[in-house]
């Protein structure tokens, strides 16, 4: 095989690998936030090295072939053409290829911008290049610069009030109530956002029969169903905050009625606002991951995919609590632990790369032992920049969906870790 041939089929299987990724969001998302152009170039070259060695490992041995017998040369044949005589005509013949005149147009003057763009050193890999046009073209939401859905809120039932956040600078205020992509407490209906001015509040619908409310309209829950709740709640808000900064409510706000929760929230608007704007200030944010030391240890008992399945059949969530009260002899817990270890430390690094600075507060460890519930493996602070914000807020999402198998709850806060209806003493 040439070395030509060799580089052609290289670019060929790197390009179909390359494009059925890029056709994944969620990997497209990581590449353009990992990589730099120069890494991407980077990355691309050792793939392409690599690929190309392996071909050559596996092609046949070259076939040597045998220098062809020399020709001899015979005189060329001589043809003679017969002379035909042409008819006369009075009127001449209009040239060959001829075309009326007509003004001319003057030259063009080269200019830069009418260059045709040349490609350096680069293998066509069948993507299409990033051009000025198409960053032009991207649209800077992916959520509200569409129209939105109205949706017509029910007069009963119990809202689940998730957080609230400032209406975004490439969106208007919406009149009435409309639905979001992302999917509400209950796992099945979509949540819901109203307008109130300038700020925004995110909600959804609960089941009534699981709406037992206390004292300010928080929920009174079983300690299963709790856990559970728990890390629903913290993982739509890591959603939510993909449409911009976004203050959690206290997890259980829970109210009533329509009109009751527009009076409510109505009341509490002024606060809102205040804790928003403290929001926006926030250059260090307070990281906490935590862990079901079951989920880890079931995972590690049901390794492929068919076991997995079975496990997680009947599960309502992928934050259920799954397994609770089972105890975990020494050796068991001591894998549980290691692998805790190793997705926090992960997890730091990567978030790391982002931040002016950063500091463990608290990291798992052999000595950490176990918990029914959820326990805590991670807790650190990230000093990020205001431009940086977005990126980090992002990148905390989809360290979620990366650990989406181990079910971990992350919570992420800054200078206002929450919001309640219940104006503080």
């Amino acid at each position: 095989m040439s070395e030509s041939d060799g580089k052609n089929r290289a670019a060929l299987v790197l390009g179909e690998l390359l494009a059925e990724l890029t056709r994944r969001r969620h990997v497209r998302d990581l590449l353009d936030r990992s990589l730099s152009d120069d890494g991407r170039e980077d990355l691309v070259r050792k793939l392409a090295d690599g690929i190309e060695e392996h071909l050559a490992a596996i092609a046949p041995p070259p076939v040597v072939a045998k220098p062809a017998p020399p020709v001899k040369e015979s005189p060329a044949p001589v043809f003679s053409v017969p002379k035909i005589p042409l008819p006369i005509s009075d009127t001449p013949a209009p040239p060959v290829f001829s075309r009326p005149e007509g003004p001319k147009t003057p030259p063009v003057p080269h200019s830069p911008s009418s260059a045709p763009i040349v490609a350096k050193d680069r293998i066509n890999l069948g993507v299409p290049e990033r051009t000025q046009a198409s960053e032009e073209q991207r649209v800077p939401s992916r959520h509200f610069v569409l129209s939105k859905q109205v949706f017509e809120v029910p007069a009963e039932g119990a809202f689940y009030i998730h957080g609230v956040a400032g209406v975004p600078h490439d969106d208007q205020p919406s009149a009435r109530p409309f639905l979001l992509e992302e999917k509400g407490i209950d796992g099945e209906r979509l949540a819901f956002g109203w307008d109130l001015g300038t700020i925004r509040f995110y909600l959804s619908l609960m089941r009534d029969e699981i709406a037992a409310l206390g004292r300010g309209g928080v929920l009174l829950l079983p300690k299963q169903d709790s856990v559970r709740l728990r890390g629903v709640h913290e993982s739509i808000v890591n959603d939510l905050r993909l449409h911009g900064n976004v203050l959690p409510f206290a997890f259980g706000t829970v109210v009533k009625g329509w009109e009751e929760a527009q009076r409510k929230l109505s009341a509490a608007a002024p606060r809102a606002r205040q804790a928003l704007e403290k929001l926006e200030k926030t250059k260090r944010w307070t990281l906490t991951v935590s862990a079901q030391d079951n989920r880890f240890a079931d995972l590690q008992q049901n390794p492929t995919l068919e076991k997995r399945r079975e496990l997680d059949r009947h599960r309502s969530s992928f934050t259920a609590a799954a397994g609770m009260g089972r105890h975990l002899d020494v050796r068991e817990l001591e894998r549980v632990l290691n692998k805790q270890r190793r997705v926090a430390e992960g997890i730091h690094r990567e978030l790391s790369e982002v931040a002016d600075k950063t500091e463990v507060q608290s990291i798992v460890s052999l000595q950490s032992g176990s918990s029914e519930g959820w326990k805590q493996i991670l807790r650190a602070t990230y000093d990020i920049s205001p431009t940086m914000v977005s990126r980090f807020h992002r990148m905390v999402t989809d360290i979620q969906y990366e650990h989406l198998l181990l079910e971990l709850m992350i919570a992420l806060t800054g200078e206002m870790p929450s919001i309640s209806l219940v104006e503080p003493a």
